[in-house]
């Protein structure tokens, strides 16, 4: 078992110390693990679930081993964490008793308690079933046992907010159960302490419903994982609660008023400023960007854009009928819903535009109308899940999961809808801001029965923000091919002026990001259409497929797409030969096969002329799929490029191979010392490898002789020197 250090240099790993701080379980494929942190909630620590208990100091023994993101053309690998063994972390000192607060050991068993409880609700659900992990994400805000479909389904709906325990689920569950269980306690104490003569008055201030309802709310936060937005929101709506125990004086001029008014943007601004104070490095992590970017547009939006619909039903028809207020006032009261939830969602999305975009680089617009729709089942969900972790078989098991079924029937139904998500090019971010400004400024801009113009025409700056500029291509721009940095794995992207964007292969073994890479090289090419090809389906060449093929649908599909989640339609494939592939102009693609054997030796192979320039792209065939390449008519060199089989491993029909081709250039994407490294120079090939220069790229000229090839070799300084 191996623990990692997110966002933490090496060389600040080894000799670190300091107390641990539990966060949440993890459920791996092997075992059990535990996150936590040493003090500095942004970083994240993974241990086996037995080897340290909170409270205890430890101290890492050994610097670790860096695992590192995909890279992009031109840009160095992230460190994603720092792996440490078992043996690189030391216990010091047991748990301190007295550094914890009062009673947050019990809350902390209590947690435990519940979240033993809902697991053992899943345990009739099917391995691959949605709603498996969504009650312990909802109630304690355990997501290890969220699937990725679960997660990129809430993602590609625009309500991935939904899953992370923040400011809506706290005012959700003040709502339904803190505010009137706070009033009850309060009604049980002022019988309790109202026949004690003089202590009644002082008291009263005391055991009123807003001070117990402020203690359920920080009570809650342990409960919920204790994450930063939980904080802030329990804090904020505490403050809020206490505000009107505090004594206030009014002007002579006004109404004596009972406590002090609560100041939603005083409170905002008190909470960022002690929270940057305690912790200014926090001033980058998305999380808080996003919280305060969010509560501030509703905070300042809502008042202008109102919480009541422009459209007022009439007491009378336009007959002079009274209208009976049996289907009048719920009906009011539902347009007044949907007009708040949409223009929450409105404000919230574009006042945090500038960082969605520059971050995540996709949009969901069905989210605006997703948010609001699923808060009914959201809030049933919730209901039934706290019911069934305070009192176990109260309600069936199927009677529990029932509103998280119709969460994810109702998202799947968005998620059939165009732009689900949409990727959005690229834009300087000056020019993000102010079309988000110029969106948020039109939104409130109008009053009375007009706001709904408001929302038009925040809703359409957006959208023609989006569809500025969305041309799959420069006309200038000239053909390319990138080989992505992703370790042991192969991702290459190919683009021809008048062409579809090709994209051979998708995966890795040892790089995490390989989707997000490979989409952001899409949207650096601002790809419209896309066209798909998969040499076979291991994880190291496909990983990273579904969350591609839900955000760009491909036009052509070939090679091993069958079973693939997110894939539903029929790809060109072959047995073994040679076959054309569709395309749009003067570019010729070939799927070739050796063998048709599963796995490794079944590998398809991309062929790809343009006018002269030739190159092969091939998967990890080395034996009798390989010697099955060989075959008369199915390798046709020589050829400009060529991506050796298999990350350059060695073969006995290499030779064979390369004096078919007869390559001018050989690329290997390989996350380690290439084996064929020593031969390769030995026999005078030129050759690359992503491992030693990170991505390669070539830029094909069709009309000269063999092409024309420039790579971006840039050595990485965590790789060992060659």
């Amino acid at each position: 078992m191996r623990c990692g250090l997110l966002n933490t240099p090496s060389s600040a790993v080894a000799g670190s110390s300091g107390r641990w701080v539990s966060s949440d379980r993890v459920r791996p494929i092997q075992g059990q693990s535990q996150r936590g942190n040493l003090g500095h909630p942004e970083d994240r620590w993974q241990c086996l679930l037995d080897s340290v208990a909170s409270g205890e100091r430890v101290r890492l023994l050994g610097p670790g081993r860096d695992l590192r993101g995909a890279a992009l053309p031109g840009s160095e690998p992230s460190i994603v964490s720092v792996a440490l063994g078992v043996d690189e972390l030391a216990r010091t000192a047991p748990a301190v008793p007295g550094l914890e607060l009062p009673g947050a050991a019990s809350l902390a068993r209590l947690r435990e308690r519940i979240l033993a409880r809902l697991l053992a609700a899943e345990d009739e659900l099917g391995p691959e079933d949605g709603v498996r992990g969504l009650l312990p994400a909802l109630i304690v805000g355990e997501r290890t046992g969220l699937s990725a479909a679960t997660r990129d389904l809430f993602t590609r709906t625009g309500t991935r907010h939904l899953l992370a325990l923040s400011g809506l689920h706290v005012s959700l569950l003040a709502w339904w159960i803190i505010w009137p269980l706070g009033g009850w306690l309060s009604r049980l104490l002022t019988a309790v302490t109202g026949r004690r003569g003089g202590h009644r008055h002082r008291l009263r201030r005391w055991t009123g419903p807003d001070p117990l309802r402020a203690l359920l709310l920080l009570a809650l936060v342990p409960i919920a994982g204790g994450g930063a937005p939980i904080w802030r929101a329990a804090i904020a709506l505490a403050l809020a609660a206490m505000a009107t125990c505090l004594p206030a004086t009014a002007a002579p001029d006004e109404v004596p008023y009972h406590g002090r008014r609560v100041d939603g943007l005083s409170l905002w601004g008190l909470a960022l400023c002690l929270e940057l104070l305690l912790s200014p490095e926090s001033i980058g992590q998305l999380g808080l960007q996003l919280s305060y970017l969010a509560t501030w547009g509703l905070l300042v939006g809502l008042p202008a854009v109102g919480t009541s619909c422009p459209l007022q039903l009439k007491d009378t028809d336009a007959l002079g009928r009274a209208r009976s207020a049996w289907w009048r006032i719920p009906a009011q009261r539902a347009l007044d819903g949907i007009w708040l939830g949409v223009a929450a969602s409105m404000l919230a999305v574009v006042v945090t535009l500038p960082v969605i975009w520059t971050r995540f680089g996709q949009l969901a617009p069905v989210g605006i109308v997703a948010t609001p729709l699923a808060m009914l089942p959201l809030m049933g969900h919730l209901a039934t899940g706290w019911l069934h972790a305070c009192a176990p078989g109260i309600l069936p098991l199927e009677v529990v999961h029932l509103p998280g079924r119709a969460l994810l029937a109702l998202l799947e139904a968005c998620d059939q809808l165009p732009a689900t998500p949409w990727p959005l090019p690229e834009r300087p971010w000056p020019w993000i801001v102010l079309l988000a400004g110029s969106a948020f400024l039109g939104m409130t801009r109008f009053r009375g029965a007009d706001r709904w113009r408001g929302l038009a025409l925040g809703f359409a700056l957006v959208l023609g923000g989006f569809l500025v500029r969305t041309s799959q291509a420069d006309p200038d721009a000239g053909a390319e091919l990138v080989l992505l940095d992703v370790g042991h794995g192969t991702a290459a992207l190919l683009r021809v002026p008048g062409e579809d964007v090709w994209l051979f292969d998708a995966g890795s073994k040892d790089r995490v990001g390989v989707a997000t890479c490979v989409g952001e090289q899409l949207r650096r090419w601002r790809t419209r259409d896309l066209c798909v090809v998969v040499s076979h389906r291991d994880r190291d060449h496909s990983s990273a497929l579904p969350w591609i093929l839900e955000r760009w649908p491909p036009r052509v599909a070939a090679g091993a797409l069958e079973g693939t989640p997110g894939w539903e339609g029929q790809a060109i494939d072959l047995r073994r030969g040679r076959v054309q592939l569709p395309t749009r102009g003067k570019l010729e693609l070939f799927l070739l096969r050796g063998s048709d054997v599963p796995g490794n030796e079944g590998s398809r192979c991309l062929e790809i002329r343009w006018g002269t320039w030739r190159a092969l792209l091939t998967g990890d065939a080395e034996q009798d799929g390989l010697a099955g390449l060989l075959e008369p008519g199915i390798i046709e060199g020589p050829y400009d490029l060529v991506l050796l089989p298999h990350h350059g491993s060695e073969s006995p029909h290499l030779d064979a191979f390369l004096q078919r081709c007869r390559p001018k250039e050989i690329w290997i994407s390989c996350g380690s010392p290439a084996a064929l490294g020593p031969e390769l120079d030995r026999q005078g090939w030129q050759w690359s490898s992503t491992y030693r220069s990170g991505a390669l790229v070539a830029h094909p000229q069709p009309g000269r002789p063999h092409g024309g090839l420039s790579l971006v070799v840039k050595r990485s300084p965590w790789v060992p020197g060659w």
